[in-house]
């Protein structure tokens, strides 16, 4: 199969890393130059710029946020991957536009949240895109993703580093997904003979306080709790992410696609990301 990665970040990369030799893999980044993993090409590439023949009968997997030029931008490019003849398009979104929840849960059919300007953002420039598609007749879905983490990212890698702070009591639900998991969902839309939806969460089954979390790694490492912080002494971002206290369901991708994350909670991967903070596991 060929692949076609715009954006190669850290979940890009691990999904290169999966893919070892059997596919052709295409990757762009703003400077190409810093991509170390061994790829077929890496291409300079970024808003507002368009795909050309590199897209052709690949799986194009889209994981640049909303910018200045969108949601045209994403309008744009599915038109120009669609002339080139692109496989199936995936769009990496994330579950930033859903609204607080007071600990219930939400799914694909929640109305998104749109008086914060960066869930505003994303929904239109995942609906642009997902429209586009239909538009010019090419197959394409959106993975709206909650918290990832996984080797050198997330709250073992933050907390041994002394960066992270719980906000407020730590009682609100945070959603997680281990980048592994992103990377199964991601290969299970990519070989699906058909796509039933338009939407799907990428979750764990397991959605906790972050207080708990926080607990397991300070008891594990033998560190003491992280500082508390007040919503409004930290970012509008970091205070929504963590006080939203929303549960994402993954019940959609697992019943259509048949998902099983590897990781349905964090406590099945915290003893390996523990002793083994940097390996990978695809």
């Amino acid at each position: 199969m060929k692949w076609s990665i715009v954006g190669c970040g850290y979940v890009g990369t691990e999904l290169v890393e999966s893919l070892g030799h059997h596919h052709v893999v295409t990757v762009t980044k703003r400077d190409a130059s810093s991509f170390k993993t061994s790829v077929n090409k890496a291409i300079n590439f970024c808003a507002p710029s368009l795909p050309t023949a590199w897209v052709a009968d690949s799986t194009v997997v889209f994981s640049i946020p909303a910018t200045e030029h969108s949601p045209a931008w994403e309008r744009e490019f599915v038109k120009a991957a669609a002339s080139y003849g692109a496989r199936r398009l995936i769009y990496l979104s994330s579950s930033t536009m859903y609204p607080p929840a007071n600990g219930g849960w939400v799914d694909e059919t929640t109305p998104p949240r749109l008086d914060h300007e960066r869930g505003r953002k994303r929904f239109d420039a995942e609906q642009a895109f997902l429209n586009a598609a239909e538009e010019f007749a090419t197959e394409a879905c959106s993975l709206r993703l909650v918290g990832i983490y996984g080797p050198g990212r997330g709250v073992v890698a933050r907390m041994k580093a002394g960066k992270y702070r719980l906000v407020g009591d730590g009682t609100n639900y945070v959603n997680r997904i281990h980048v592994a998991d992103i990377v199964s969902a991601i290969r299970l839309v990519a070989d699906a003979p058909q796509l039933p939806s338009r939407v799907y969460n990428v979750a764990d089954d397991n959605p906790s306080p972050s207080i708990e979390f926080a607990k397991a790694v300070s008891r594990q490492l033998s560190l003491p709790m992280p500082p508390v912080f007040k919503a409004e002494e930290v970012t509008p971002r970091i205070a929504r992410m963590l006080t939203s206290n929303r549960r994402v369901s993954n019940k959609l991708i697992k019943k259509e696609l048949g998902f099983s994350p590897r990781y349905p909670s964090y406590e099945d991967a915290l003893e390996e990301l523990i002793q083994r903070p940097n390996s990978r596991v695809l």
